[in-house]
């Protein structure tokens, strides 16, 4: 067993709440798996290859864990009997050990056990480390970390895996950058603990270790003697996305932020467009999403909606529109909005805005000049070229009222193949007939008008 780095950990969470002018007291609940032996033997043992602990000691011990797990409770008395000799009492309850120690190690083998003993743990303001299993069930193990925060308890778990220094040479990049791993591990059942939850912890956390923890999505299959889970992070959907497509690529450079969010993705060199996935009230989920990943799984994401408009002498305005480019991965050709554009990840609203339409059309607005209209929600699902496009967007629209003359724009042809001036209510008639080629949401439309109406009436 590997726990040398592990040792050294604990001893981190140890040193950090700063006690270190004394003897520090550890206690231990559970005597039934060999790691309570190791680490007694690791802290206790002053003549051992640990003996660079200092002084930290296991002064007490609470040995009763697995009631129900046959391979776990038989131990129970042999390991009793080894602790002692290294100067551990044995208590009759967690109360007692709680009342002479600064630390605690939960070291029961049962998982369905933990949030009881942890809480009792926390109660009392004892930094802890809870060995696998975290607990039996999800439920269970988010309600652990929950009383951590309550408490306001230092609390750590892992598996020694992370730490070996095969994983930490990975981890620190000595093989260059990972964009996929595969971790392999012994998966011992256990009927009273479900799946990964028993022993997988050793190959789920390697894989952590090297990817981060940024896993999204999680697949799971079994065959008789194996269990494959397959974890997705964010930046595999756009390597998985131009592999279905078969399109061919040469470098593909995904970066994360400290907190597992993708801050960056970078195809044969030309940045790729990111976009932050919301949640229905606009709020960010902390999901950062490649474009055509985010259109190909209809994930939502804001973008930004600018109307032109011009007075006129037969329904009041004109508006101008775009015809899209032949070359635009969703409706190509169609007449659009004036000017639109997604809203990077990371970018301010107003100032996607005002780029969109010095990209597109060459025109460089001032913030005061883009007149807020409101939010629409558009959502529309299609296929081009072989491939579903599903749309979801929260937009901020705008009106624009400067003047605006069609010869002078400089058209962004990648988007842009022409622009056309349209009379409001012809435009209106249009979109509702189908009868033009077009886009265009007839709500957000109204939108539009109903502003124009009420400014119109303010003159």
């Amino acid at each position: 067993m590997k726990t040398k780095s592990l040792f050294l950990t604990l001893l981190a969470l140890v040193v950090a709440t700063g006690l270190t002018a004394k003897v520090k007291k550890i206690g231990m609940i559970g005597l039934d798996t060999s790691h309570s032996i190791a680490f007694v033997k690791s802290f206790n043992d002053k003549s051992g290859p640990h003996a660079g602990l200092g002084e930290y000691r296991v002064v007490a011990a609470y040995p009763h864990g697995s009631y129900t797990i046959p391979s776990s409770y038989e131990r129970i008395p042999a390991y009793t009997d080894s602790v002692k000799k290294y100067g551990v009492e044995i208590v009759g309850s967690i109360d007692d050990l709680l009342k002479q120690v600064d630390y605690v190690l939960l070291e029961t083998n049962d998982g369905n056990m933990h949030l009881e003993q942890a809480a009792q743990v926390m109660k009392a303001g004892k930094p802890i480390f809870i060995d696998k299993p975290i607990a039996g069930h999800l439920n269970e193990a988010i309600a652990i970390f929950e009383l951590s925060k309550k408490y306001n308890v230092p609390l750590f778990s892992s598996s020694s895996l992370r730490y070996t220094a095969a994983t930490q040479e990975i981890h620190n990049g000595k093989y260059g950058e990972v964009i996929g791993a595969d971790s392999y591990g012994p998966d011992n059942s256990e009927p009273s603990h479900g799946d990964f939850t028993w022993y997988g912890i050793h190959a789920v956390e390697a894989l952590y270790a090297v990817m981060g923890t940024g896993c999204k999505e999680v697949s799971c299959a079994s065959v008789p003697g194996t269990e494959v889970a397959t974890g997705i992070w964010e930046g595999d959907r756009i390597f998985l996305r131009l592999l279905a497509d078969e399109e061919p690529f040469f470098s593909l450079k995904l970066v994360y932020d400290g907190h597992d969010t993708l801050v960056s993705a970078v195809l044969n060199g030309k940045p790729m467009e990111l976009f932050d996935i919301l949640n229905p009230d606009g709020s960010k989920t902390g999901i950062v999403r490649e474009r055509v990943v985010a259109h190909r799984e209809g994930s939502l994401h804001a973008t930004v909606h600018m109307w032109i408009v011009r007075s006129n002498e037969k329904s009041g305005y004109d508006v101008l529109l775009q015809k899209r480019s032949q070359t635009k991965d969703s409706n190509p050709g169609s007449y659009d909005i004036s000017s639109a554009g997604h809203v990077d990840a990371g970018d301010e609203i107003l100032e996607s805005a005002i780029r969109e339409l010095k990209e597109e059309l060459g025109i460089e607005a001032k913030p005061e000049e883009l007149h807020y209209i409101g939010i629409h929600y558009g959502a529309f699902e299609a296929e081009f070229y072989g491939k579903m496009f599903r749309d979801r967007e929260l937009s901020s629209v705008y009106v624009y009222t400067e003047p605006v003359e069609i010869e002078n724009l400089k058209l962004q042809k990648e988007e842009v193949e022409a622009v056309r001036w349209m009379d409001y209510e012809e435009c209106r008639q249009k979109v509702h007939d189908g009868t033009m080629p077009n886009c265009i949401y007839e709500d957000e439309f109204r939108m539009v008008g109903e502003y124009l109406d009420r400014v119109g009436d303010d003159r």
